[in-house]
């Protein structure tokens, strides 16, 4: 199957960044006490809540990329100081100012939840901290809304479109053109589905029905019996706990063998999920940024590592994501000798970055978010009895912009329309748009 696309188009925002890049004299100058200090990065994580595992992940690949590199650039100790965000906006901003304010850290990292990043940004941005996102937020205005934007803020990971673009992408080449969604109800869920939604439609699908389940669900009965079995697929993208919940009732209903199951992000069947879940797991399809069977030399050592230190744990595409975000961070402090308070030579740093993660290639567009490989994957079971993820596919440098044009994913307005897209072509999602980006 030919999975080739036209590539999307960037285009340079020059005039955000026209202050940023006239540096201070106290830049210019770092002291060789500096130097010779450890490089703080504080790491903000939903350490409690939904997100613990996913938190974890993170975490753990941090760590073994530091490892690997003896935890110090250019002669200068990495200090990791991770502070529990809760998830929540409010809890996030405290963290943040703690780590600014009291820690004096020179790198921020970390962030999973959209709604954690949108509460940090701004104070962030204000106070000039180098904001490196290495979890799973992917709050699309944080590189598009001129709001927000900032030359201190970069994303390693994806925006909530990437992880759909693909999916889309899928579907519509393998003929499944009538789908159902359940999505789970927050801010970041929203703009998953506007993003799925789009692509789907304008390639000329059509969602039959949305199912919008709130945070910390536990019981998915009411919901497994309101689901369209007539779809030609199910697409979920059931975060947290509540993935694992759903994905475990979703088989026990019998609707895995009736109605194919979807999972953005592999949200549902990645890493610790596939133990609890087993058979229940296989022959679910997903869309993410990392497969465990690349080929890569980048991969292997990554996979040598992880199961070096974690025999008999599996590997979640989280752990990927934080070891291949620290892997940028630290490539850019090497390319500025270490000397973090130089944020003219270090923006320079991260936006002239093309090199390959364990993740697979990597770059940054003018927008500060990752350009990078995604892949459509497979549960299957082996005749050990071993639960494995098989690639169909790879979609190579996958953007926040897809097909589109920069300025018109600037202006759609992510998070406003869920609850609207059933049953609509795509003249009538055209219209849709209009309207609610008036």
């Amino acid at each position: 199957m030919n999975l080739s696309r036209k590539p999307a188009h960037f285009i340079v925002a020059v005039a955000t960044f026209v202050s940023f890049v006239v540096p201070s004299y106290a830049q210019q100058a770092a002291p060789s006490a500096a130097a010779r200090a450890p490089i703080k990065i504080g790491v903000l994580l939903p350490i409690t809540g939904p997100w613990a595992l996913a938190s974890k992940d993170v975490q753990d690949g941090h760590a073994l990329y530091l490892e690997k590199i003896g935890g110090t650039v250019a002669g200068r100790k990495i200090e990791l100081i991770v502070e529990d965000t809760e998830a929540k906006g409010d809890v996030a901003i405290t963290k943040a100012r703690k780590l600014v304010e009291k820690d004096n850290v020179d790198i921020v990292a970390g962030l999973i939840n959209s709604a954690e990043c949108y509460a940090v940004a701004p104070y962030l941005a204000e106070k000039k901290v180098m904001t490196i996102v290495t979890g799973n937020c992917g709050a699309e205005g944080l590189t598009k809304d001129p709001k927000l934007r900032s030359p201190y803020i970069w994303r390693t990971t994806q925006s909530a479109g990437m992880l759909v673009y693909p999916m889309a992408e899928y579907l519509l080449k393998n003929n499944m053109r009538r789908v159902a969604l359940v999505f789970s109800a927050y801010a970041g869920g929203y703009e998953v589905v506007d993003s799925f939604a789009r692509a789907y439609i304008e390639g000329g699908g059509t969602i039959i029905q949305e199912i919008y389940p709130a945070l910390g669900t536990t019981d998915f009965g009411p919901f497994m019996a309101q689901i369209k079995q007539d779809a030609d697929a199910l697409v979920t993208f059931i975060v947290g706990t509540d993935g694992l919940r759903f994905a475990q009732q979703y088989s026990e209903y019998g609707l895995k063998a009736k109605l194919p199951l979807m999972d953005v992000a592999e949200v549902m069947v990645g890493g610790p999920n596939l133990i609890q879940l087993k058979d229940a797991a296989v022959g679910v399809i997903s869309s993410i940024h990392y497969a465990q069977d690349n080929n890569s030399p980048e991969n292997k050592d990554f996979l040598q590592r992880f199961e070096a230190k974690y025999k008999d744990r599996l590997l979640s595409a989280e752990v990927a994501g934080g070891y291949a975000g620290m892997h940028i961070i630290t490539t850019a402090l090497r390319a500025v000798g270490g000397n973090v308070k130089d944020t003219q030579k270090l923006h320079a740093a991260f936006k002239g970055l093309h090199i390959t993660t364990a993740k697979g290639s990597f770059s940054f567009d003018d927008y500060q978010n990752v350009v990078e490989d995604f892949y459509i994957k497979r549960v299957e079971k082996t005749a050990d009895g071993k639960y494995v993820y098989k690639t169909l596919y790879k979609i190579p440098n996958v953007s926040q912009f897809w097909t589109w044009r920069p300025e018109d994913v600037l202006k759609f307005p992510y998070g406003k329309l869920h609850g609207k897209y059933t049953n609509i072509n795509k003249t009538q999602l055209e219209a849709l748009i209009k309207s609610a980006s008036n």
